[in-house]
């Protein structure tokens, strides 16, 4: 009985050592995953440091230059640098370093840096301007079929079958919809790296509100300045015209615009009107907004509202000008073909027809600095 009992009791050790070693190895395994998982987590977060500071110097640069290209005439002895630049309340640092020329655009070069982790990513910049796009939109673009979006420069008539882009700052390709037979003649884009600017009308003396029924007004520069409202209507099947004439008229319009039946706003050669609008424009049937001048550049209408606004478009002739309105739903129900380029929250083009963008337009706004492409080494 003693023989048997130690043999048992010699079992029960060897079976505990056992379980010992196994919790033991065990232990040692989770041990192990878990400095393994702080490691990576450590590293990864080193990373991300790394690829954060190199995205911050990308922005730094382009600010930088941004703010070069305001001297003028533009001085390409020097150009922004940075070296070991850290960013607030983080170990992360950047460099950069910049190459190229004012024409083909700069390429730069920015290092990021935490700990052992660096990063590299770089960028191309080139002069942009405000009306580079035929069409831009914050939402979305509706091109009804037969629509035909193609460019040209009214500075060289020859000069037709340019290729254009339109394009939207949403990710959503759902959001640009071409009917059937609509035809863009270049690029389709989303998610586009577009700056809207900020619209800030020039300051006027203010004016009583312009009322035309069933008869001709004519808008000379003298009497540019702030307006809250503008409505033309027809009397007795005459309809109101406002003609702009004289030279160049610009016009800040606080509330809207309502063009009645058959109405015209007319803008005559060798005449431009610049538009402000805080409000809304109102077409009814059978208006139309000619400019004779047959340039773009000659009618510009700039919507200054902050919040949502509709500009409704009409013309019984081709439609000319150059529609800025970040916040807007612009409409375009021209009975022919549109001339110009528009930016918006949202672009729809009801009836069939050529979109014709001007790419003289892109010497009309403010040039900056973009980026154009972007690459990690």
């Amino acid at each position: 009985m003693n023989i048997a009992y130690n043999r048992n009791n010699g079992s029960v050790l060897a079976f505990a050592l056992l379980v010992l070693v196994i919790l033991l190895i065990t232990g040692l395994g989770f041990m192990s995953l878990s400095v393994h998982s702080q490691l990576l987590s450590i590293r990864t977060a080193t990373e991300i440091a790394a690829r954060t500071a190199a995205d911050a110097g990308i922005t730094n640069a382009v600010f930088r230059m941004n703010e070069k290209l305001k001297s003028i005439p533009w001085d390409a002895s020097y150009l922004p640098v940075a070296t070991d630049h850290f960013l607030p309340n983080c170990n992360a640092a950047f460099s950069y370093s910049l190459s190229g020329t004012i024409d083909a655009g700069y390429t730069i070069e920015s290092v990021g840096k935490s700990i052992n982790a660096v990063r590299t990513v770089n960028a191309l910049i080139q002069k942009q301007s405000p009306y580079d796009y035929a069409i831009m939109v914050k939402e979305t673009i509706n091109l009804k079929s037969g629509t035909l979006v193609t460019g040209y420069d009214s500075s060289a008539p020859t000069s037709t079958d340019l290729e254009v882009d339109i394009g939207s700052t949403s990710p959503d390709p759902r959001n640009i919809t071409l009917s059937p037979g609509a035809v863009v003649n270049g690029d389709v884009l989303i998610d586009c790296d577009y700056d809207f600017m900020d619209i800030v009308a020039p300051i006027f003396p203010p004016k009583p509100a312009i009322v035309v029924k069933g008869a001709t007004r004519t808008i000379l520069p003298a009497d540019s300045g702030t307006y809250p409202a503008i409505n033309v209507a027809d009397s007795a099947g005459i309809p109101g015209i406002i003609e702009i004439d004289g030279g160049n008229v610009i016009m800040h319009v606080t509330g809207s615009i309502n063009l009645g039946q058959g109405a015209e706003l007319v803008i005559k050669k060798g005449s431009s009107l610049t538009l402000y609008l805080g409000g809304d424009l109102i077409s009814r049937n059978s208006t139309g907004i000619n400019n004779e001048t047959e340039i773009p550049a000659a009618f510009r209408l700039y919507g200054t509202a902050n919040a949502t606004q509709t500009i409704d478009l009409k013309a019984k002739t081709n439609l000319y000008g150059v529609i800025y309105a970040p916040n807007a739903a612009v409409i375009v129900r021209a009975e022919s073909d549109t001339y110009g380029s528009v930016t918006a929250n949202s672009f729809e083009m009801k009836n069939s027809g050529t979109v014709y963008y001007d790419v003289s337009l892109r010497k009309l706004g403010k040039m900056y600095f973009g980026i154009t492409r972007w690459w990690e080494n």
